[in-house]
Formats: structure tokens, C-alpha cells, sequence
């Protein structure tokens, strides 16, 4: 028998960037990449979400070119919350 939960995990990073990272990110680079990354909150939200997994920064589309001692993300916290879904 299967059974299904809903599962909630939240994780906390903590990134520590360049600022010459942040401002590669600009208009030209939205024209290549994606056009919703606009503020440094949007950046720094990309460039975590894409380190989170241990990738390096240079392994991120349209930040090959960077070193990766530019930019380092840890993991600060997790929570997780489960809930099986009852048909």
C-alpha cells in the first residue's frame, strides 16, 4: 500500500557575495538568462538557491566566468513539517 504525505521543508541559508558578482547581474545579462532577477535580494536569492546544493558559483548559468572564492552559501537552518494526506 502507498500513502502520500504533504511534506514542508524550510531552509535557511546564509550567502556571503561579492558585490562585483551582484552587479554582473544587469540588464544585459537578464536579456541572456532570466528577467525577473532585478534586485540584489532577487540575485541573492538566485545565486543561493542555485549554491544550496553544494554547486559552486561558477557552475550557475550566466556566472561561469566567476571565481568561485566570490560567493559562499551554508546552511543555517531546517525545519521540516509532515503531514499524510487521508483520501
Amino acid at each position: 500500500m502507498k500513502r502520500k504525505f504533504e511534506v514542508i521543508i524550510t531552509e535557511v541559508y546564509e550567502l556571503e557575495v561579492d558585490d562585483t558578482v551582484l552587479q554582473s547581474i544587469d540588464d544585459e545579462w537578464r536579456e541572456h538568462f532570466y528577467r525577473t532577477v532585478k534586485t540584489d535580494e532577487d540575485k541573492a536569492c538566485f545565486i543561493a538557491g542555485n549554491m544550496r546544493a553544494t554547486h559552486p558559483i561558477s557552475s550557475i548559468d550566466g556566472l561561469a566566468d566567476r571565481n568561485n572564492d566570490e560567493a559562499f552559501c551554508s546552511l543555517d537552518d531546517v525545519e521540516s513539517y509532515a503531514k499524510e494526506i487521508k483520501p
